[in-house]
């Protein structure tokens, strides 16, 4: 059995890495500036139309909502109608101390 010690370039694995990612991006196919238009403009219509729809459902969830605020508004309004309101003592005016 051989006793050799067998060191490792600790960059060796760095410069296979970016070999691998060179050869790999040579593999890509990208796509032409037509078809980059294309996809942009669909991309820009989704966005518009999901917008859209977004505040829709936001304007009916808020229109909703007020339905049962003003509905509990009002059935607050009509206890306190209907409850004799108790008159609130105020407390007297402090009087100025040492002839001030």
């Amino acid at each position: 059995m051989s006793d050799k010690i067998v060191k490792k370039n600790p960059f060796a694995g760095i410069v296979s890495y970016f070999k691998d990612v060179r050869g790999e991006m040579k593999k890509v196919v990208w796509p032409t500036r037509k078809q980059l238009q294309k996809n942009t403009i669909i991309v820009l219509i989704a966005i518009v139309l999901i917008g859209a729809f977004i505040w829709v459902l936001d304007l009916g969830f808020q229109n909703g909502l007020s339905v049962f605020t003003d509905a509990s508004t009002q059935n607050n309004a009509t206890t306190q109608q209907s409850t004799p309101q108790l008159p609130v003592e105020q407390p007297a005016p402090a009087t100025q101390q040492n002839g001030q």
